[in-house]
């Protein structure tokens, strides 16, 4: 049976992944004839939607929570699951796969920066075509 875990990404419970579960569910049914054989987990990162909320902000790092996700799998009783990360989810997901390999079937982070400085536009051109996108109104005035 296939082992799917999805990391929702910064300030969205985990539910926001339910489309993405009944869409996938029902394709493979359509197409592949697949009833079952599938276990997904989606859950809430910490302080986030039902899960507990640490009042340390140091207790929010990629790295802690990459181990959340580790712990989720542990109570699951999963071994390796294929691991899907969106936006900060998929940040915590790079980082599971990087401290625990064995664990990660595959990986698809979708959305993602390296975090840090890497995320900030570190060129004039970056900063001009950044801005520009954000101040222009039409969708041929961001592209031009």
């Amino acid at each position: 049976c296939e082992k799917v875990l999805l990391i929702m990404g910064f300030c969205c419970p985990g539910d926001v992944w339910l489309p993405v579960v009944q869409e996938l569910s029902a394709s493979l049914y359509r197409f592949a004839g697949l009833s079952s054989g599938m276990q997904v987990c989606l859950y809430d990162n910490r302080g986030i939607g039902k899960s507990t909320v640490p009042t340390d902000k140091s207790a929010y790092s990629t790295n802690i929570m990459a181990q959340d996700a580790c712990a989720i799998m542990d109570m699951l009783g999963w071994k390796a699951a294929h691991v899907v990360g969106h936006s900060m989810g998929g940040m915590i997901a790079m980082r599971l796969a990087s401290m625990h390999p064995e664990r990660v079937l595959s990986l698809t982070p979708m959305s993602v920066t390296g975090g840090n400085t890497e995320a900030i536009p570190c060129t004039l051109r970056s900063w001009y075509l950044g801005l520009k996108g954000l101040f222009t109104r039409t969708p041929e005035g961001r592209a031009g």
